[in-house]
């Protein structure tokens, strides 16, 4: 047998969790940023890709809703220099009152990276990492420690970057960034139909059996593979495949309930912040719980920028926080009436990059 890869590049991980929703959250319409699967969508703040995987009746019932309730996402290209940031309005604005992302070009452990998330705290990567609390009362023209900061900035790390920009709490106009000549996209959502599919097992094994950690195990990596050939677009999963089996013997394990269906996959793509995900999932939940049906279930995955010194804000499993990221979560088929546990499946990629390599 050969051995492919890079034995010194460390690999990625998958952490798989089952739990449960409860529904007080969406009557009193409070997501809870501290409970999984919300706190696993808070922690990743710069994100590019966004997948949402629904059967076709789901969809038909709730793409208004997603419509009417989901802002389309705004982001912007611009040049600008470190030192930039603290000038005038630009400062005043969205450093020390606004809401904003802000991710410049770079390779984590080669270049001179930085990023500003909605706290107001710019991470600086580069030999060394550096945090700074720009909203701090000190952060002010005229005391020593801010002008420290704008001497280095506009006489060391003075070289202009391209950046990717994203006003949180967009207001009339454009704002301060406009002084700056920013290329200006929005993130559409791309609505692909993908009709006979193969559906397979959706649901866990029970906890009881005594096999039930290696039955999950199966559950859990054949399930995300079948998700994962849904984006893109693979054949193999549709019930006319005829490939040769010397060329592909995947088959997926049917599930006796629903064995076929016509699936939808929205995607955007851009600079998508967190909070977006989150109201795209709450409201995929509330409208979804309200069915019964065994179709009543969706997929959301996102993927996170590969050179994004933050994408993964708490080291929750003690990882590198370079490298791969991103994370699917499941919300699962209900199992009884109305009133029973939502059910959800949580796969969250982590590291495979050290900051050295």
């Amino acid at each position: 047998m050969f051995e492919f890869g890079d034995k010194k590049i460390p690999e990625s991980k998958c952490y798989v969790t089952h739990g449960t929703l409860g529904r007080s959250w969406i009557e009193l319409n409070q997501i809870p940023t501290r409970r999984k699967p919300f706190s696993t969508i808070d922690s990743h703040p710069f994100n590019h890709t966004v997948e949402l995987a629904l059967p076709e009746e789901l969809y038909e019932i709730m793409h208004q809703d997603l419509e009417r309730e989901i802002p389309t996402v705004k982001y912007s290209r611009v040049i600008l220099a470190l030192s930039q940031l603290l000038e005038g309005d630009f400062f005043n604005q969205y450093i020390k009152i606004g809401n904003i992302l802000m991710l410049s070009e770079g390779r984590l452990g080669v270049d001179n990276v930085y990023s500003l998330s909605d706290e107001g705290e710019p991470r600086l990567d580069g030999v060394k990492v550096v945090e700074i609390n720009l909203r701090l009362p000190s952060m002010l023209h005229g005391k020593k420690g801010f002008e420290r900061i704008v001497w280095s900035f506009k006489n060391v790390l003075k070289d202009p970057l391209s950046w990717l920009f994203c006003d949180l709490t967009p207001k009339d106009g454009d704002g301060p960034i406009k002084e700056h000549h920013p290329v200006t996209l929005a993130c559409e959502a791309q609505i692909c139909r993908l009709n006979n599919l193969n559906v397979p097992v959706l649901n866990p094994p029970e906890k009881t059996l005594a096999s039930f950690l290696d039955d999950f195990n199966d559950y859990a990596v054949n399930l995300q593979e079948w998700l994962a050939l849904i984006s893109i677009e693979s054949p193999r999963i549709r019930v006319d495949d005829k490939i040769d089996p010397f060329l592909s013997r995947y088959e997926v394990e049917l599930d006796t309930t629903t064995p076929e269906a016509n699936m939808v996959r929205m995607r955007w793509r851009g600079m998508l912040p967190a909070r977006w995900i989150a109201q795209l999932f709450a409201v995929c939940i509330t409208r979804s719980i309200k069915n019964t049906d065994p179709t009543a279930w969706f997929a959301l995955t996102v993927h996170g920028f590969r050179d994004s010194p933050v994408s993964w804000k708490s080291s929750q499993h003690g990882d590198s926080l370079h490298g791969e990221n991103g994370y699917t979560v499941m919300k699962l088929p209900p199992r009884g009436d109305s009133d029973s546990p939502v059910e959800y499946v949580l796969w969250e990629i982590v590291g495979g990059l050290d900051e050295h390599s």
